[in-house]
């Protein structure tokens, strides 16, 4: 995939998670906005820009938690602390719709960082919702403060030059 269709598939991505999370009305227009930017850049770090979609059916997220009789069940690579990367299957949720994920996605962020938090929208906000570390992989709260960069100056060029 060209950095062209990488920027193309995060602006549709972008307005995707902007009008979704605008329609559920869980925050306001500002904190919908800044939510969208970091789903979109969590999407594109969980999926390689929606080219590899492992998680649950409908989402871009691989967000786990589904139910042993509702969710997709898969082999993952997980990363344990003293161990090392280990296989385990894992139940990852499924959604009717991908604007429904979109709004899970959100919600699982708004949850987890105070608005001021997500205002600065920043590394900080980040490491403040998923630790220092994270499950999966070591570097990915690095990885994705570097998409959420990525996105951010995506997105704002796109919009300026419209």
């Amino acid at each position: 995939m060209t950095s062209e269709q990488q920027d193309t598939w995060i602006v549709s991505t972008w307005f995707l998670c902007v009008r979704a999370i605008l329609a559920s009305k869980i925050a306001s227009r500002e904190e919908s906005v800044l939510l969208a930017l970091i789903v979109t850049a969590q999407a594109a770090v969980e999926t390689g820009y929606g080219q590899h979609r492992n998680g649950g059916r409908n989402s871009l997220w691989n967000m786990k938690g589904g139910s042993a009789t509702s969710g997709t069940r898969r082999v993952t690579k997980e990363y344990r602390d003293g161990v090392g990367y280990i296989h385990e299957v894992a139940i990852f949720r499924d959604y009717e719709t991908i604007d429904d994920a979109a709004v899970d996605a959100a919600s699982w962020w708004l949850r987890r960082m105070t608005r001021a938090k997500m205002r600065d929208a920043r590394a900080s906000a980040i490491v403040a919702a998923f630790g220092p570390k994270y499950a999966t992989e070591p570097a990915y709260v690095s990885m994705l403060t570097s998409m959420l960069q990525r996105v951010y100056h995506v997105v704002i060029s796109q919009s300026n030059s419209q």
